[in-house]
């Protein structure tokens, strides 16, 4: 799903990523990419916000101090949200970035920055 800021709304942008994969794109042992209901993959256009912002020093940094500032801020609320619901969540930053790209058929200009998987709570 993409987000539309003009209307506040998500479109679906590829179909559904095939059973048995979404566990491949983590790096190491990661049950919850497996177990999850559902995954949220949070997407920037790293390189537009790299531009957008080098004039500020550090130069070619700022941008993407930015772009990963405001995931976590996201990750933040959707954790909240979940807990409210009952509902378990786990960011995922230990991921390949490459393979994220390709299963989720990503445009070449997106780079995944967190993957927030949500599911049934469990005990702990």
């Amino acid at each position: 799903m993409k987000y539309q800021a003009e209307s506040h709304s998500l479109n679906l942008m590829s179909g559904r990523v095939p059973e048995g994969v979404v566990q491949s794109l983590g790096i190491g042992d990661q049950p919850w990419l497996k177990e999850s209901a559902l995954i949220i993959a949070v997407t920037a256009k790293l390189g537009d916000a790299v531009q957008h912002f080098k004039a500020q020093p550090p130069q070619g940094e700022r941008g993407a101090r930015y772009v990963y500032m405001e995931t976590g801020a996201l990750a933040q609320n959707v954790h909240l949200q979940s807990t409210a619901l009952g509902v378990g969540c786990v960011l995922v930053a230990g991921f390949d970035n490459a393979r994220v790209k390709e299963v989720l058929r990503l445009p070449s200009d997106l780079e995944p920055t967190a993957l927030l998987c949500i599911g049934q709570r469990r005990a702990s």
